[in-house]
């Protein structure tokens, strides 16, 4: 009787601290900027964690783009005053650049 008193206890256990993990983690997602202006990623290196968002929002007057150099993420053609949000789950380094300017290059560390 004792034990599955108990068993039912950690079961309640475990699913409360299933349940706040996962809220914690979604509260404490944030939103960073990324400014395109004059032909540069503002900041150039950006240290977010993971399940934050990156909005990366074009400032100049030509067309700019944010693509991740292997291809695990790309905001397609930004017009000045245009923004694409990326989020960013997992751990890792994604280096970007412009599709249409390759010498405009970022990086954002995800911890």
């Amino acid at each position: 009787m004792l034990l599955k008193k108990l068993s039912s206890l950690f079961a309640v256990f475990c699913l409360f601290l299933t349940l706040s993990s996962t809220y914690t983690n979604s509260a404490i997602a944030a939103e960073h900027t990324v400014e395109i202006k004059g032909m540069e990623f503002s900041p150039k290196i950006l240290t977010i964690k993971a399940g934050d968002k990156v909005k990366f929002i074009n400032k100049d007057s030509a067309p700019h783009t944010a693509s991740a150099t292997d291809g695990r993420f790309e905001s397609g053609e930004l017009q000045k005053d245009q923004s694409e949000v990326v989020t960013f789950e997992k751990a890792d380094t994604y280096a970007y650049y412009c599709m249409f300017h390759p010498s405009m290059s970022g990086k954002i560390i995800v911890e």
